[in-house]
């Protein structure tokens, strides 16, 4: 499984309440993917919003752009309904 899909596949469980950040495994890439899709929720990793930038290749980074403007609704909903320090 490439990059992006294992990142896809995170963010729909986040979003879906399968998971909450706080409890998402990952390797660090990943986990600062899904912190910059999501606006940083608490738990999700503990780089800030420069190093989790500093932190991705440039693939990722245009990786990141595309699944936060895809995803922007459920995101939008998922930020005004989630129970994220669970």
């Amino acid at each position: 499984m490439d990059f992006e899909d294992i990142v896809r596949r995170k963010l729909k469980e986040i979003l879906s309440g399968e998971i909450t950040p706080r409890k998402m495994p990952g390797s660090t890439t990943e986990l600062a993917a899904l912190a910059l899709i999501l606006d940083h929720p608490p738990g999700l990793t503990s780089l800030n919003s420069d190093g989790c930038w500093r932190y991705l290749r440039d693939q990722d980074i245009v990786l990141v752009r595309q699944l936060r403007a895809e995803f922007q609704d459920e995101i939008i909903d998922w930020e005004a309904t989630a129970k994220v320090d669970e």
